[in-house]
């Protein structure tokens, strides 16, 4: 009886500790294809400036379209 007890309490850390181990080999491995990922997916500097010219030219426009807040909220008071 007194090994049941003994079993039952060993149960949670051990359980825990395999868990933490079995976790920490599924985060190693999506790290590796993180590290991967960037060169083979290529892309060359140009590539990189053209697309940061597209995402500035969208943010300006963006900008000149938002409506101030000060706005917004004199609106929402009357």
């Amino acid at each position: 009886m007194e090994l049941l007890y003994v079993l039952a309490l060993m149960a949670c850390p051990v359980g825990m500790g395999a868990m933490m181990w079995f976790m920490s080999k599924g985060m190693m491995g999506a790290n590796k294809q993180k590290d991967e990922a960037p060169s083979a997916q290529g892309g060359s500097l140009q590539d990189l400036r053209d697309q940061q010219r597209r995402l500035a030219t969208d943010i300006a426009r963006l900008e000149e379209q938002h409506v101030p807040e000060r706005e917004l909220e004199a609106a929402a008071k009357r």
